[in-house]
């Protein structure tokens, strides 16, 4: 047991083995995640490699369209560290994504300069025009070719 961050297979109930951040429950691009979301979702969740493991959060693409797909998280309040190897296993499940469907386009949107930032160093490029959240935010979308 190394206490790194680790990805592996989602599994029914990991979304409820831990508390999200509140700015991640309210943003725009979360579903409820339920059996429907799940059949659509290729989930995957972050765990803390600690015996017993800690779930800290879960993650994924959602098929929203033919050839196009929605990447989104949502975790607990994850340290510096953390946020940093999490950037890299996502980075890991893209690269995948890409490989086995290369045809595919990744949207992901994001409330501020932070998440955008983030998202521009997975290789996401800002789109022309934004979208208004359920909470009345503005997002950034962002989209990722192959």
């Amino acid at each position: 047991m190394t206490g790194e961050l680790m990805a592996r297979s989602w599994r029914p109930g990991d979304e409820d083995a831990f508390t999200p951040r509140a700015d991640f429950l309210k943003a725009a691009n979360l579903q409820p995640f339920n059996d429907e979301t799940a059949r659509r979702t290729l989930a995957y969740t972050l765990v803390r490699d600690t015996e017993p493991e800690v779930v800290l959060g879960i993650a994924g693409l959602t098929c929203i369209e033919p050839d196009g797909w929605r990447l989104w998280a949502r975790t607990a309040d994850l340290r510096p560290r953390e946020w940093a190897q999490a950037g890299v296993l996502t980075g890991h499940v893209l690269d995948w994504f890409h490989r086995t469907l290369p045809q595919a386009r990744v949207s992901a949107s994001a409330a501020d300069a932070v998440s955008r930032r983030y998202l521009e160093a997975l290789g996401f490029v800002l789109l022309d025009g934004d979208e208004m959240g359920l909470d009345g935010a503005i997002y950034r979308i962002l989209e990722r070719a192959a």
